[in-house]
């Protein structure tokens, strides 16, 4: 939560949300290293500095979030002052 807090629009980017960013990767990559890879990538982190990487529960729950109908989901409430 405090990264999301810090980075909400991920460097370089201009449109989506981290979250969205999160939740959509946790759709498409089909376990958790494809997912420290891709993240890492498109979110230009570190998997040594980024402890949360490493749970695959946080994999489970943007996977499950991804599912969600768009408007449902957490990264719907990016920029609305809710979260």
């Amino acid at each position: 939560m405090r990264w999301l807090r810090r980075y909400p629009t991920p460097p370089g980017a201009t449109t989506s949300p981290s979250l969205a960013v999160l939740e959509q990767l946790g759709a498409s990559c089909p376990n958790l290293e494809k997912w420290q890879k891709e993240v890492g990538l498109e979110l230009r982190l570190k998997l040594d500095q980024t402890p949360w990487l490493l749970d695959e529960s946080l994999l489970k729950f943007f996977k499950k979030e991804a599912s969600s109908v768009r408007d449902e989901r957490l990264s719907a409430c990016c920029g609305t002052g809710l979260w």
